[in-house]
């Protein structure tokens, strides 16, 4: 209870004075900032990286204090800061979508926003960090609207900058129907290079038999089966010994507003079974594992399935010989 209580006395005392509020930036999130630039062997590249999970774990305490749901940010939530790719740090919102945090440096009077942040974000809020990277001020937040108001630049001055407060209009959903929900879930995971399953898994139409990227027979399987009326896509693991394994997703509305959710590994070109000891764990929002099998001798395919909301995240860790891989997801 402590830390809401502080929390909640920053933004009374900034609020008489100043509209800033303050977040504190935890052991925690240095961690996993830290995970994060760890990655990363070019200097300026892995700096960036660590000030912009600094910025997305302030805003997270922010909105969690305030009993705001967010998909937590962890190393492995790939959603969380794009920094592969983009100069990106994202902030998932469950039922609404994601926030744009940018870090300030103390003395910055002019926020960055980079060109490929512009789209699919609520809005972007203003982070500056303290010298000694204790805590940041939420210093302001930018619609998409206004934002596209502004001449087409990447810093934009501070003045332009809404209260924080500007925050929470932002976040109120906007009514998405289940089809646009599965369109937005396979975009993005397409955007991080998974293919859609027909790219991966031929379908012969005259007789029910797959093949992955070759002839070789497979077994029945929801996700290949012409009728399935969801998503599907699928994603090659890659693993020691010239390994191979096609993992296939695919969801589907559900009763009660739920999502279904089918997973299913399958076997590399020209080999008939999965290998054994392939390790498959599913782990839910608190990286608890909810799920747990491993291949036998001869499997040729191995699903899963399971149900959720929208706004609920999992990850899938997959694991065979040393090494492992980790998959998350967010509905």
């Amino acid at each position: 209870m402590l830390a809401p209580l502080l929390f909640w006395l920053n933004i009374m005392t900034n609020s008489a004075q100043n509209p800033e509020i303050t977040a504190p930036l935890t052991l925690t999130v240095h961690q996993t900032a830290k995970a994060l630039f760890d990655q990363y062997q070019h200097p300026k590249k892995a700096q960036k990286v660590y000030l912009n999970a600094l910025a997305v774990g302030a805003v997270d305490y922010y909105l969690s204090c305030l009993g705001i749901k967010t998909a937590k940010p962890t190393p492995e939530l790939n959603t969380m800061v794009d920094a592969a790719f983009t100069d990106s740090a994202v902030l998932n919102i469950a039922s609404s979508g994601k926030i744009e945090c940018r870090p300030l440096l103390p003395e910055e009077t002019e926020c960055f926003i980079p060109l490929e942040v512009r789209d699919n974000r609520l809005g972007y809020v203003a982070v500056r960090l303290n010298a000694e990277l204790t805590e940041a001020a939420l210093v302001g937040f930018l619609s998409p609207q206004k934002l596209a108001e502004l001449p087409l630049q990447e810093r934009i001055d501070l003045e332009e900058f809404d209260p924080v407060d500007n925050l929470f209009d932002a976040l109120e959903p906007e009514p998405i129907s289940a089809t646009q929900r599965l369109h937005n879930f396979a975009e993005e995971l397409l955007a991080l290079g998974w293919k859609k399953l027909a790219e991966l898994v031929t379908i012969p139409a005259s007789e029910p038999a797959f093949s992955v990227r070759s002839p070789t027979t497979l077994p029945k399987s929801p996700l290949l089966n012409e009728s399935y009326s969801g998503i599907k896509l699928g994603k090659v693991l890659d693993f020691e010994n010239d390994c191979h394994v096609v993992l296939a997703i695919g969801i589907r509305p559900a009763e009660n507003e739920e999502v279904e959710v089918n997973l299913d590994f399958l076997p590399e070109e020209k080999k008939p079974y999965l290998p054994p000891d392939l390790q498959v764990s599913i782990l839910d929002e608190q990286n608890e594992v909810v799920m747990y099998k491993k291949t036998k001798q001869r499997h040729k395919n191995f699903p899963f399935q399971f149900f959720g909301e929208a706004g609920d995240s999992f990850r899938i860790r997959v694991v065979f010989g040393d090494r492992s891989t980790l998959e998350s997801f967010y509905l």
